[in-house]
């Protein structure tokens, strides 16, 4: 009898127990509600709203300080990347700065939205980006060229000031925080403190020379013909020719021909020894005038006549080949494109080709003087010539083929066999300066070396 006595107490003590236990007051559960991770909509309030409305603190107390987990074991950042932010999010030293955080993530502002609203200008975030950067994030067209928003043209409207664009891109423009360089895109622009100076190895300059001065990369700024784009800088403002014009060169009938446009300047070449250099030998330019100009630029002392480095030395030292002066003075020596007439000095008939400019007097065409200046019976281009033509009233067709134009073959040039044309009939011998002629009687005591 005592089994069952103990069994039916038992069960007593449970029915009891149990009634009381239905008896107590619920306790408050800490579980979120359903769809609380749900995003908002007419009948839901997510737990962004819940957030924004209470602040994070009071997730912390499950989520953990750092809300990775805490005693809830559910880390935010399991559905979120960069949210909560962390102290430094702000702070561009920080290694958990937000320009760090999207350069990781290739700038992209999709995961931003939520809270700031998908033009990131406010939301719910209650922070529009624009509060703190007056650029970013850059409007849709931002690096299209044709679209309004185009980053050049709000350059161009700032008037070029960049300052706003250091915070992202660095101080010197080459990627900063966020490792997005200018120079990616642009080569040369941001252009340096010291790009428009004439000299130096970060100058404009010693850039294009370095690039054989192509200027393609210029254009998109300063426009197709470099007057001036949305650069609104036109590279005439500070280089009066330069860049040259298709006509510059060769087009002498042009008005970009350089030939006119540097009579236009009275000859000022001082804007042209910036690229060809001082002695205009070529300079950064590497591009001597020399190389299609024979003689020019002149130097300073090329109209002083008894200078090593005046126009009749550097005629003498080239046969006293003419060609290069009609280039610029014209076939005539009146001018040409040069305006520069040579017969305001060389007034004779015949202008600078007058017989007695490069040889004799006014006694006649003979010398002395011979090509080279010399006075001298001992030269051999003086030797006996005043005996011949003055004493013995020979004419120069006696021993000369006289040029009938100062450019015929082996006049000016010496370019055919027996110097200064000497008639092969009296086998004239430069070399010991003696000829052999009946005018010569075979007597010893006469000495028939022409410069003797």
């Amino acid at each position: 009898m005592k089994k069952p006595f103990l069994v039916m107490l038992v069960f007593a003590m449970a029915v009891w127990l149990g009634g009381c236990a239905e008896n107590q007051t619920p306790q408050p559960s800490r579980s979120h509600p359903d769809n609380w991770a749900s995003a908002a909509s007419a009948d839901i309030e997510g737990h962004g709203e819940k957030v924004i409305a209470a602040g994070l603190a009071s997730c912390a107390s499950c989520h953990g300080q750092d809300y990775t987990g805490g005693n809830s074991k559910v880390s935010c950042f399991k559905c979120h990347d960069d949210y909560p932010h962390s102290e430094g999010w702000t702070t561009p030293a920080n290694g958990r700065f937000h320009g760090r955080a999207l350069a990781k993530s290739g700038y992209s502002t999709t995961g931003c939205m939520p809270c700031h609203g998908e033009d990131l200008q406010n939301s719910e975030g209650k922070k529009p980006c624009k509060s703190c950067h007056a650029l970013y994030p850059h409007a849709s067209g931002w690096m299209q060229n044709s679209s309004a928003s185009f980053h050049g043209a709000w350059a161009k409207n700032a008037g070029w000031d960049l300052s706003s664009c250091q915070p992202c891109h660095g101080s010197d423009y080459s990627g900063g925080g966020e490792k997005q360089s200018c120079y990616a895109c642009h080569a040369s622009y941001p252009h340096g403190s010291v790009w428009a100076e004439a000299s130096g190895s970060s100058t404009h300059g010693a850039w294009l020379a370095g690039r054989s001065f192509k200027l393609d990369e210029c254009k998109a700024c300063h426009g197709s013909t470099l007057q001036g784009g949305d650069g609104k800088q036109a590279c005439t403002s500070c280089h009066a020719a330069y860049p040259h014009e298709p006509a510059f060169k060769f087009e002498k009938s042009a008005q970009q021909f350089h030939g006119v446009q540097l009579k236009a300047l009275g000859y000022d070449l001082s804007d042209c020894s910036g690229c060809h250099g001082a002695d205009y030998m070529g300079g950064k330019a590497n591009a001597g005038c020399y190389k299609c100009h024979a003689s020019y630029p002149h130097d300073t002392d090329w109209t002083a006549p008894e200078a090593a480095t005046s126009h009749i030395a550097w005629l003498q030292g080239r046969g006293h080949d003419l060609a290069p002066c009609k280039s610029c003075h014209g076939g005539d020596y009146l001018g040409g494109t040069s305006g520069k007439s040579c017969t305001l000095c060389h007034s004779a008939v015949g202008g600078p080709e007058n017989c007695t400019l490069c040889h004799g007097s006014t006694d006649g065409i003979q010398p002395p003087k011979d090509t080279q200046g010399n006075t001298d019976e001992t030269a051999m281009g003086v030797g006996r010539h005043h005996f011949h033509v003055v004493d013995k009233k020979y004419t120069c067709l006696l021993c000369h083929k006289v040029p009938a134009t100062y450019g015929e073959t082996g006049h000016v040039k010496d370019d055919t066999p027996g110097r200064a044309e000497v008639s092969s009939l009296w086998q004239w011998n430069h070399a010991n300066g003696s000829c052999v002629t009946d005018c010569h009687a075979n007597d010893p005591t006469k000495n028939y070396i022409w410069n003797h």
